[in-house]
C-alpha cells in the first residue's frame, strides 16, 4: 500500500533545510493540536512529514496548506452546539 500523494518525506520539496523544519511539537503548536494526534496523523499518512533517521520533521509551508486544505484553515466556520 502506498502513501497518498502530498504526504510523507517525498513531499518535504527541494527547498526544505534542517534549519526551517518543524519538530512534532512546533507542529502541533501551530495547528494547536496535541503531539499525539499529530502522530497519529503521521502513522496514517495524513500529514505531510519527513523522517530524518528517527526524528519526524516537517515543512512550515506544507503543514500551512495542510491546515487550509483539511481543517479549513482561518476561514473555518464555528457551528454552535443545540442544547436540550
Amino acid at each position: 500500500m502506498g502513501r497518498p500523494e502530498g504526504t510523507g518525506s517525498e513531499a518535504m520539496g527541494t527547498g526544505a533545510t534542517a534549519e526551517n523544519l518543524w519538530t512534532v511539537r512546533e507542529c502541533a503548536a501551530y495547528l494547536r493540536m496535541s503531539t499525539s494526534w499529530v502522530y497519529k496523523q503521521v502513522e496514517q499518512n495524513a500529514i505531510p512529514f519527513a523522517k530524518l533517521g528517527h526524528a519526524l520533521r516537517f515543512h512550515p509551508q506544507r503543514v500551512r496548506e495542510f491546515y487550509a486544505d483539511t481543517l479549513g484553515g482561518p476561514s473555518a466556520k464555528i457551528i454552535p452546539l443545540r442544547r436540550p
